[in-house]
């Protein structure tokens, strides 16, 4: 499932490498959905530091991405 969200980040990046900031944001978001539900045993703690970095990843895109599409305050 970690594979999985790592390649919709990079289909997210590649929409906004081509300007598709709404795709992007959704493809992110995507990826998000998929590593929060992802249940791990206790044992896996390498998969789940993985997770969790991806996550950070993912987050800080999206809050970029969010950003760009923001309204300019006054």
């Amino acid at each position: 499932m970690v594979d999985i969200a790592v390649s919709l980040a990079k289909v997210a990046d590649v929409d906004r490498s081509l300007g598709n900031e709404g795709m992007a944001i959704n493809g992110f978001q995507e990826a998000i959905k998929c590593l929060e539900s992802l249940k791990l045993d206790a044992n896996e703690v390498a998969l789940e530091k993985r997770r969790l970095s991806v996550l950070e990843f993912l987050h800080g895109q999206l809050a970029e991405r969010e950003n760009l599409l923001a309204p300019p305050t006054a």
